[in-house]
């Protein structure tokens, strides 16, 4: 029984260093840990039927194939389009690096669903680092730095994005550092956002999830415009300009941290805008809640409070005298007013 289970290890060994072989690796070379329900398709390092661009490999890769991206033929220099269901992984977060090529061009380009990308440092991308134009898709452990536009953008022409989820990346030194318009059920959760012009941004979106997120020393850290039903819960919000701006959009604001914001909060109507474009355009795939406005509850606003605190808004119709004002004066002359009723005594601790 002994000498049986000892010709059975042996026989195990040689299997997997066929194996290795095979997929263009060696038993004394770096072996990747991904594998996805596919074929593992394998780009840089030592292996001898490596690919030595990620595109390449991209467009060798089916559905359900993995394209695993070694560190050591870092940086890539390449803009990539995923047309497949595949994962796109890379060896390390911060060390695997992609830098941007061309003229306004996207690192990473999705245009293909489900698909999935992690670790991996994104570098000066000519337009976006992500550009995703599909739904169900993933994003991960991504590091985005200077991007021209959007660190992530998700975006579809007359059609609504479903699904995606954004979690856990950091990005940096972009105009926006992740831009949805048209999204629909997105969680865009536990990302960390810093000098941007706009840490998160949605235009004309419903049912999607805020949460988790850190965003700091941005002009606007998260900014919803015509949007219903976002829940934006849970973020710590310091040391912006303006930690969040609600205009004509009918969200949930809860939980979330507050500090050192020049203005913590505010929002803008534009009533007789949005009832002709949520009820007439033909645009408008969103719920119309056109009369609804943002709802604030269990907030920390600078310091503990006991009595209500109050979110001050303006008629959209005064926003460009606003403007005026406030960059000549400081002082945004609101004609609307809000209130969290239940504010917090403490700041929250991270999600």
């Amino acid at each position: 029984m002994k000498n049986a289970f000892v010709l059975w290890i042996v026989c195990m060994l040689v299997t997997v260093c066929l194996l290795g072989s095979a997929s263009g690796t060696t038993c004394d070379q770096k072996l990747s840990v991904p594998l996805g329900r596919g074929t593992t398709l394998y780009v840089g390092g030592s292996g001898a039927n490596n690919y030595t661009t990620i595109q390449a490999a991209v467009n060798a890769a089916v559905d359900g194939d993995t394209v695993y991206v070694y560190n050591d033929s870092a940086p890539y220099r390449e803009s990539i389009t995923i047309s497949h269901a595949i994962t796109l992984v890379g060896e390390d977060q911060q060390s695997t690096v992609i830098v941007g090529k061309g003229l306004l061009r996207d690192i990473i380009t999705v245009k293909a669903e489900p698909v999935v990308i992690h670790d991996f440092t994104l570098l000066n991308a000519t337009r976006h680092g992500v550009a995703i134009h599909t739904g169900n898709n993933t994003v991960y452990h991504l590091t985005i730095i200077d991007a021209k536009a959007s660190g992530i953008y998700l975006y579809q022409f007359r059609t609504p994005l479903l699904g995606n989820t954004i979690s856990d990346n950091t990005i940096s030194g972009s105009r926006a550092g992740i831009h949805g318009t048209m999204i629909n059920g997105t969680t865009i959760d536990h990302n960390v956002l810093f000098n941007t012009t706009c840490g998160i941004e949605l235009e004309r979106s419903w049912e999607s999830n805020l949460s988790g997120n850190t965003v700091w020393n941005t002009t606007i850290g998260i900014y919803t415009f015509m949007c219903t039903n976002i829940t934006i819960y849970g973020n710590d919000i310091h040391n912006n300009t303006i930690g969040l701006e609600t205009d004509t959009s009918s969200d949930l604001v809860a939980r979330n941290t507050f500090i050192n914001n020049t203005h913590s909060a505010r929002f803008a109507k534009f009533p007789i805008y949005d009832f002709v474009y949520k009820t007439m355009s033909p645009n408008a795939h969103y719920p119309a809640n056109v009369f609804a406005s943002s709802k604030y509850s269990g907030n920390y606003w600078d310091k503990s409070r006991i009595l209500p605190y109050p979110i001050f808004g303006m008629r959209g119709e005064y926003l460009d005298l606003a403007a005026t004002l406030v960059s000549v004066t400081g002082i945004y002359p609101a004609n609307r007013i809000a209130f969290d009723w239940h504010p917090a005594k403490q700041p929250y601790p991270t999600l």
